[in-house]
Parts: C-alpha cells; sequence; structure tokens
C-alpha cells in the first residue's frame, strides 16, 4: 500500500530532479549531473547573543541529519548565487529518496510566493502539495504535522515581500508552538541579524573549495564541444 504522500512525493521529484543551467539552456539537465554540495558553516553564537554550548563547526555533504544534528530550527545565509536554492533542493530529492524508511516529507516553499493575504504557514505548505497531488487531504497535512514528519525547505526569507514580512515572522513563530519538532530549514541573503527568529540558529553557506569547485567542473563537461 502506498504511503499517503507517495504520489506528491512522485511528482514533486519528477519536477525538481532536473534543471537548466546557463551552460544547459536547451533542455532541463539531471539535477545531480550538476551539482556539488557546498560546505556549511555553524556559527558558535545564537542570533541571541547566548554563547552555543556547540563549538563551530562545518558540515561537509550535508543532509537533513547532518542539519538536524545540530538545530531543529535553521537559517542559512548567503550570497546571491552561492548555491542556497540548489542547496534545499537537494537536502529535498535526498529526502524524497528516503520517505518509505522514514515517512518524513520534505517539501520545498519559494518564500517570494508567501504574500501579505497568505492565511498562515500551514495553507501556505497545504497549497504547495496540492500543486503535485490534488487529492492531498488538509487533515492529513495536519496530522502529519503533529507527528512531526515534515521537513520544510523554505527557500528566500530576503524574497518575501515587505508588506508581509512581519506576518511571516509572527506566521513561522505561532506555527513552531502549534507544531513542533517538525524540521525548518530556511535561506537567505545576509539580511539584518535575524533578530527576531530567536527559535533559528544561523549557519552559512561557504563557497565552493577548490576541489569542490574542480569536481563541478568536471561534472559540467565544460569542454566537450563535440
Amino acid at each position: 500500500e502506498k504511503l499517503p504522500f507517495q504520489a506528491y512525493l512522485d511528482s514533486a521529484c519528477a519536477f525538481y530532479s532536473t534543471k537548466k543551467t546557463l551552460l544547459y539552456a536547451e533542455k532541463p539537465h539531471p539535477f545531480y549531473d550538476l551539482y556539488v554540495c557546498n560546505d556549511i558553516k555553524y556559527r558558535k553564537f545564537r542570533i541571541t547573543g547566548a554563547r552555543d554550548s556547540k563549538p563551530n563547526k562545518v558540515i561537509s555533504n550535508a543532509t537533513v541529519q547532518k542539519l538536524e544534528a545540530e538545530s531543529k530550527n535553521i537559517i542559512i545565509e548567503g550570497i546571491g548565487g552561492i548555491g542556497k536554492s540548489m542547496l534545499l533542493t537537494h537536502l529535498f530529492l535526498s529526502s524524497a529518496k528516503e520517505y518509505e524508511d522514514s515517512e518524513r516529507i520534505p517539501v520545498f516553499l519559494s518564500l517570494k510566493d508567501y504574500k501579505e493575504n497568505t492565511v498562515s504557514i500551514l495553507d501556505f505548505i497545504y497549497s504547495a502539495l496540492k500543486v503535485f497531488d490534488e487529492t492531498i487531504k488538509k487533515q492529513s497535512v495536519i496530522k502529519a504535522l503533529q507527528q512531526k514528519q515534515f521537513i520544510l525547505l523554505l527557500d528566500g526569507l530576503d524574497e518575501i515581500q515587505t508588506g508581509a514580512r512581519d506576518a511571516f515572522e509572527t506566521d513561522i513563530e505561532a506555527f513552531i508552538k502549534s507544531y513542533p519538532g517538525n524540521m525548518i530549514v530556511i535561506t537567505s541573503r545576509p539580511i539584518n541579524a535575524f533578530i527576531s527568529y530567536s527559535k533559528f540558529s544561523v549557519f552559512e553557506i561557504e563557497p565552493l573549495n577548490k576541489k569542490q569547485a574542480l569536481d563541478l567542473v568536471e561534472k559540467l563537461d565544460f569542454w566537450d564541444l563535440t
């Protein structure tokens, strides 16, 4: 028997598993033919300024499990074009692959779609799921949230319209209170100091190092002119 979110994940994976790039503008290529994972650095200090008990550390080949070992609620900051959306796509695809065993449901949400009239994070998630599977019931989503099964991958905090930012801050805090224990990863360009996101640890996405950059060039068949 299929698990309740399998149809959604099959459809979403088909969508996210290919990408177009500047090099391959004509047709989409398999995601992992174009991807090398950046390192992620975890700061010593939480945004409240209080010293965190965990030392500064670097996470290589990031997975949801490796990130979750540090914090359930994470903001990953980095400059434009460094690979934040690609990282979330990787976290989505790698988590989706484990769904049968883990029964945890990744969902990729673009925060530029969060508007002033967005009712709640719950509705925002539900709408994103229905795009890929119209048969999903809201009650199933609530149940899975109550059972701490969701991995929410929220892309582009800096892209939320100014008028909706305060609403989002309030909403995400209320959401964490209502449905504690779900994993939340938010990406953002560096904006302010994320002071109002007191429940979140801030990580930084690092530029590709020399080995990673060479690995990427090799994957891209850059000089294959045949």
